[in-house]
């Protein structure tokens, strides 16, 4: 089902920035994405694991969690594609970013609200063609110390 399949893409984004290497962060969004958006989303995500309070050290994604994701029909049916080919969903979802610099651990929790438009491209399969963010908050942000046990 396309259900299973906008998940599918949802979490192989974010597991693409595990990679170390930009090159292969971006090959791994490839998978994901398509389009203009590929280029924008890469963008977006690094920044947004940038915690600024933190002099722009970068964050890892520890866990990203599907709050929900509702099918809509595709407000635009790009020329050539037939309808079934093209889907919307309004998802929302938490993800948590750690730190750890100077012995300190720092965990950040933001909540995302937005649309994706999924198509089934000729040339590679599913990928999420365009992204809308509807609503972005911080929902816990949290300093602790390393436990050097």
């Amino acid at each position: 089902t396309t259900d299973s399949i906008v998940q599918s893409l949802h979490h192989n984004i974010y597991r693409a920035f595990d990679y170390r290497d930009e090159s292969d962060i971006y090959d791994a969004l490839e998978q994901s994405v398509s389009g203009d958006l590929l280029e924008n989303l890469y963008i977006d995500i690094r920044n947004g694991l940038r915690m600024r309070e933190q002099g722009g050290a970068v964050s890892r994604v520890k866990s990203v969690e599907m709050l929900e994701a509702n099918r809509e029909e595709a407000v635009d049916v790009p020329r050539g594609m037939e309808p079934w080919q093209v889907v919307d969903y309004v998802c929302r979802w938490n993800v948590e970013g750690v730190v750890e610099h100077w012995g300190h651990i720092h965990t950040q929790v933001n909540q995302y609200r937005a649309r994706f438009t999924v198509a089934a491209l000729p040339e590679s399969g599913w990928r999420i063609t365009d992204l809308e963010i509807l609503d972005e908050s911080r929902e816990k942000f949290q300093t602790g110390l390393r436990d050097f046990r």
